[in-house]
C-alpha cells in the first residue's frame, strides 16, 4: 500500500473516532502529568559535567580525599566588633551555626585555635575563650587578633569592623544544601545576630534554584495568558481558545512529566523549555485551526475537513 493511502486511512480513522482518540490521548497523558509536582530544580555545578569527564572525575577524587568544598562565609558587622557584647554575640552565632544538622565545622574569631601561655609553657586554647566581659578585656582581645595574623582580611575585615564565620557543610545534594542554608539562617536569627550577610557556592546554588522556580511561576502563566488572548482576538471564539489552552496544557503536562519521570531536574537553562513549549503549541494549534477553516470554506463537511487537515499537516507539524 502506498504511504499516501496509509496516511489517508489514518486521517479518516482519527476524524471518524475523534472522541475516542481524544479520550485515549488524555488517558495516556494523565500518568505523565502526575510526575510534574515532583520535578526538582538543581543548578549545582555538578549538572554541567558528564560523569566520565576527566576534570569532573578529578574533582570527585579531590572530594573523596579532602572532604566537602561546600563553604559558606557569613559576615557579622555590629556597630563595634570589639565591644564585649559584640564578641559574646559572635560566639553565640558561631555556636548556633555549629549546632545545625549537616554543618561539619564553623570557624570564626570565637573559636580560632591558638597557643596560650600557661606558666612556663604554652597550651592549646581558643583566641577568644572566654569572650571578653569588659572594655579592658576587649582591648586585649583586639590586640590578640592583630598579633595572631588573622587581620587584615582573614576572619576579620581589614577595617576590623566585620567578623567572618566560615561554615563548612557536609557532602550533599542540592536539597540538602537548601535545608542546611535554611537551618543556618534560622540559627543566626535565634541567636539574635541581626542582619548576617552570607555568600558562597551553596548560597549561589540555592539562589539560582529559587530564581528558576520563581521565574517559571511568573513567565509560564504570563506567556500562556498572552498567547490565549491573541488567539481569542484572532478567532473570536471561546471554544477555539479553550481548545488551544487544552493543547498547551496537554503538551506541557506530558513534556515536563516525561522530564520528571526520567529523573531529570530543571536548571537555569532547561527552565526555558516550558515557555518555549507554550509558543510552539500555540503556533501548531493556530496552523491546524487555520487549515481546518480553509477546508470548511472549500465546501467539505466537518469530518472530511478534519481528515484533510490531519493528512496535510501531520508531517510538517510533527
Amino acid at each position: 500500500m502506498r504511504p499516501e493511502g496509509v496516511g489517508r486511512r489514518a486521517a479518516d480513522f482519527v476524524a471518524r473516532h475523534r472522541a475516542a482518540v481524544a479520550a485515549a490521548t488524555l488517558a495516556l497523558a494523565a500518568p505523565f502529568a502526575l510526575f510534574v509536582p515532583g520535578l526538582d530544580i538543581n543548578n549545582s555545578s555538578d549538572i554541567w559535567f558528564g560523569e566520565d569527564n576527566p576534570d569532573f572525575l578529578r574533582y570527585k577524587g579531590f572530594l573523596s580525599e579532602f572532604g566537602s568544598d561546600n563553604l559558606i562565609v557569613a559576615a557579622f558587622t555590629p556597630d563595634d566588633l570589639f565591644a564585649p557584647e559584640s564578641l559574646q554575640k559572635l560566639k553565640a552565632l558561631t555556636d548556633a551555626a555549629a549546632s545545625v544538622e549537616n554543618v561539619e565545622k564553623v570557624q570564626s574569631l570565637a573559636n580560632f585555635p591558638v597557643m596560650k601561655p600557661a606558666g612556663p609553657l604554652s597550651v592549646p586554647g581558643l583566641l577568644l575563650d572566654p569572650p571578653p566581659t569588659c572594655a579592658a578585656e576587649a582591648r586585649r582581645a583586639r590586640a590578640a587578633v592583630l598579633g595572631s595574623g588573622l587581620a587584615p582580611g582573614r576572619l576579620v575585615s581589614p577595617d576590623m569592623g566585620t567578623a567572618f564565620m566560615v561554615v563548612k557543610l557536609g557532602r550533599m545534594g542540592i536539597s540538602g544544601k537548601k535545608k542546611a542554608i535554611t537551618g543556618v539562617r534560622e540559627a543566626f536569627a535565634r541567636a539574635g545576630g541581626g542582619r548576617i550577610r552570607m555568600s558562597g557556592i551553596p548560597i549561589l546554588d540555592a539562589e539560582f534554584d529559587r530564581l528558576t522556580a520563581r521565574e517559571n511561576k511568573i513567565f509560564i502563566p504570563i506567556s500562556l495568558f498572552i498567547v490565549l488572548a491573541v488567539t481569542h482576538i484572532l478567532f473570536r471564539s471561546v471554544l477555539v481558545t479553550a481548545a488551544c489552552a487544552a493543547l498547551i496544557l496537554l503538551n506541557l503536562g506530558v513534556s515536563v512529566g516525561l522530564f520528571a519521570a526520567f529523573g531529570r531536574t530543571f536548571n537555569i537553562m532547561t527552565s526555558l523549555v516550558p515557555p518555549l513549549l507554550v509558543t510552539i503549541s500555540i503556533a501548531v494549534g493556530i496552523h491546524i485551526l487555520s487549515q481546518y477553516s480553509d477546508e470548511l470554506r472549500s465546501g467539505k463537511e466537518r469530518r472530511e475537513a478534519m481528515a484533510g487537515t490531519i493528512l496535510k499537516l501531520f508531517r510538517p507539524c510533527f
